[in-house]
């Protein structure tokens, strides 16, 4: 609740605390004798502040963008891959909510045999993991709706058979392997009040040398043991 009316008040506290450093200067320089039991430090004080708060703000919006340039990437990388098979057999998805690569998956307007999709919802709630209640209503809403849009997919035709399973634990990382042969994958910036949430660097590998083969491998053990071994179905 504190921090929520934080964000709300804190530009307005920055503003503040500049202007009445101006006007004290400004006030201190016409009438010296007035404004001399003001102290300089405490204007240092809240500068200092200020420019800390200044910072924050601006080191939000730079995790922010940075993002967006991976979501970028992530569109660029998986996409290029996708438009590039003539049929894709078999799509394996390992991620959070689902819904970036469902977009990506859209926009290739290609035919799938069949999706395995593994998307995050734990069946107890824990505040440790989700302090915010309302990051959490958002993760789920994001959640169900993308998965509500590929059942569409299915319906219009784009893929034939659709599995979803669910898993409880916190995602660090997302994948998707294309027809058992190429795979995409990234990494989540790790969080405490949004857990599995800004996408971090991601990479898209053909298995043209051994070290992509390898890594294929250890997706493809990895999504089968999750599926098979730590998710489960809803009835």
């Amino acid at each position: 609740m504190l921090r929520k009316m934080w964000d709300r008040i804190e530009k307005y506290v920055i503003y503040i605390s500049l202007a009445f450093i101006i006007i004290i200067q400004v006030a201190n320089y016409v009438f010296p004798d007035v404004i001399k039991e003001v102290s300089i430090s405490s204007a240092f004080i809240l500068f200092s502040a200020a420019l800390i708060a200044i910072y924050k703000n601006v080191d939000e919006k730079r995790i922010e963008n940075n993002s967006v340039k991976c979501s970028s990437k992530f569109f660029t990388g998986l996409g290029a891959l996708i438009e590039k098979q003539e049929k894709i057999d078999t799509l394996d998805i390992f991620s959070h909510t689902s819904m970036t690569y469902y977009h990506c998956i859209k926009d290739c307007n290609i035919k799938i045999n069949c999706v395995r999709l593994l998307v995050c919802k734990p069946k107890c709630i824990s505040n440790k993991s989700y302090p915010d209640q309302e990051v959490l209503a958002q993760f789920e809403q994001q959640r169900d709706s993308s998965l509500t849009m590929w059942k569409e997919l299915q319906s219009d035709g784009l893929i034939n058979e659709l599995k979803i399973k669910y898993y409880e634990f916190d995602p660090t990382y997302h994948f998707a392997i294309i027809n058992n042969k190429y795979f995409h994958y990234g990494f989540f910036k790790i969080t405490h009040e949004h857990p599995g949430y800004s996408l971090l660097s991601n990479f898209t590998y053909e298995n043209d040398n051994e070290l992509a083969q390898t890594m294929l491998n250890d997706f493809v053990r990895i999504f089968n043991n999750y599926y098979y071994n730590f998710s489960y179905e809803e009835s």
